[in-house]
């Protein structure tokens, strides 16, 4: 049977992780990122078909756009993976700008929900897979000053569960995946300081690496997860229980 993943967010660290993951297992990919030619450079000897698409996640009418001058790629996807995100900026409820709640929301709601909604006639006919990348942050207490981001992170957890008791009749499973500190780029970004307090609360002492969240997601598309459904799985080295 082919098989054919959608992911977005697929330039990102953990996303590009994930399609390596699957590129051993499906039989073509359709990666969605902000930095194509970098999408490129991951698979410069692959054989099998791979699509490279720049779409703006933010922008509900640019993704209906793609998703109209592609309804031939829409009708082979199998396994749908939600690994965007907008940049995290740590702002005071005083200062956040009331647009940064509306761009992640976007990324992590409507944007998927047409994505879906493009993929399911193709998800029903195979045993799909949907699975999002939400956040350890959505579990027990949160970091102060990311509204913007737990908030969308959080109403993406609510959203899987309504669709893996929607879409159960299907056969279509839908999961997510809370990944801690993970080591990628953004942690580049964080202030040396707050990862030396961070470390000593992680149990196993050290940020997660990409590619152990696209082994669990792997795995989750495989048939020995097919009953498996309506499940977030934390991936955060004991910080969260």
């Amino acid at each position: 049977m082919n098989k054919t993943a959608l992911i977005t967010g697929a330039t990102g660290g953990i996303g590009s992780a994930i399609a390596q993951k699957l590129l051993k297992t499906h039989t073509s990919l359709i990666l969605l990122g902000n930095k194509t030619q970098l999408n490129k450079r991951l698979f410069p000897s692959s054989k099998k078909p791979i699509h490279y698409a720049q779409v703006d996640l933010t922008d509900t009418k640019a993704v209906a756009l793609f998703i109209q001058k592609n309804k031939k790629l829409f009708s082979t996807i199998t396994t749908v993976i939600h690994a965007a995100s907008p940049p995290i900026q740590f702002v005071s409820i005083e200062k956040v700008d009331t647009d940064e709640f509306i761009k992640h929301f976007t990324v992590a709601i409507p944007s998927l929900v047409q994505l879906i909604q493009a993929s399911l006639a193709s998800l029903k006919s195979g045993s799909g897979r949907i699975i999002v990348i939400t956040s350890s942050l959505t579990h027990n207490t949160p970091s102060a000053q990311l509204s913007p981001y737990v908030a969308a992170k959080t109403a993406l957890s609510g959203l899987t569960k309504s669709l893996a008791v929607e879409l159960a009749k299907y056969e279509i499973t839908v999961n997510s995946i809370s990944p801690g500190f993970t080591d990628t780029s953004y942690l580049d970004t964080l202030p040396s300081q707050l990862k030396q307090l961070v470390i000593p609360k992680i149990p196993l002492k050290r940020f997660a690496k990409p590619l152990e969240i696209a082994t669990l997601v792997g795995y989750l598309c495989s048939k020995d997860a097919q009953y498996i459904t309506g499940i977030d799985i934390p991936v955060a080295g004991g910080l969260v229980m």
